[in-house]
């Protein structure tokens, strides 16, 4: 981000919040003549509607609302960059969604330490820019970009990222009506692929209202614990009916 700051021109660049981004009307007005917009971490439900980014995205006109004054519309040559650990849930499942975005996983992890934008010479941003141009002319006559990948499979990336909860049971799941698995195994699982894969971590609250809004059952149920061969105990434990745990992850 530093970079396209750098070298766009801190002028041309403005930021912004998601969440703010589609819900306020004047938030347009910032992106105004802007190359560039960045936005930072975004929550779970922060895309309650995405026809705003898919204008910023495309060549529809945007409508640019500045207050006390008469609204007009303009084509946009703002890209959207967000920069976070994980993303929204999408309430639009077209491909015309999925089409437009292009995620890049930054998978290496460093230490905080010299700024290593700081040092890199003017004469390098005009060798990139340069370099830039012949990209820029080999991508425009391809019309996509290298390792963009097909709609579908974008559109798996973005649902592993945004709503991980339904890759897990996927991959790590089985369903039937008569089976049922404990909250605080599955959850513990859970936490653990979260953890693994580096995506944003997800409370018990968080996770129960994910698994009931892809229309599983979280309830309390009645069981009995054998605590050995003569004792045993009535008890009740929160359980995800209809689902259960796989020893190891599908092939």
């Amino acid at each position: 981000m530093n970079f396209l700051m750098k070298l766009l021109g801190v002028q041309n660049v403005c930021s912004s919040e998601l969440k703010t981004l589609v819900t306020r009307n004047f938030e347009t007005s910032a992106l105004y003549k802007r190359k560039a917009v960045i936005m930072g971490e975004v929550d779970t439900y922060d895309l309650t509607n995405t026809n705003l980014l898919k204008q910023l995205s495309g060549e529809d006109l945007i409508r640019y609302e500045f207050k006390g004054k008469t609204p007009f519309s303009q084509k946009s040559t703002t890209t959207c960059f967000i920069a976070s650990n994980a993303l929204p849930v999408t309430p639009d499942r077209s491909n015309g969604f999925y089409r437009r975005n292009l995620i890049i996983d930054f998978p290496n992890v460093f230490n905080v330490g010299k700024d290593v934008v700081g040092d890199i010479p003017l004469t390098e941003y005009q060798n990139f820019c340069k370099k830039s141009i012949r990209i820029l002319k080999e991508l425009h006559e391809r019309g996509y970009f290298t390792n963009g990948g097909t709609i579908e499979e974008r559109k798996i990336r973005y649902e592993e990222r945004s709503n991980p909860i339904v890759h897990f049971i996927d991959t790590y799941c089985s369903e039937s009506p008569m089976d049922y698995e404990t909250f605080s195994v599955f959850l513990k699982r859970f936490q653990d692929y979260l953890r693994e894969n580096r995506l944003r971590p997800m409370s018990s609250i968080q996770t129960s209202k994910a698994l009931k809004m892809e229309g599983y059952d979280v309830k309390s149920k009645h069981v009995v614990l054998n605590r050995g061969q003569i004792d045993e105990e009535d008890t009740h434990i929160t359980s995800i009916m209809g689902l259960k745990l796989l020893v190891g992850g599908r092939l």
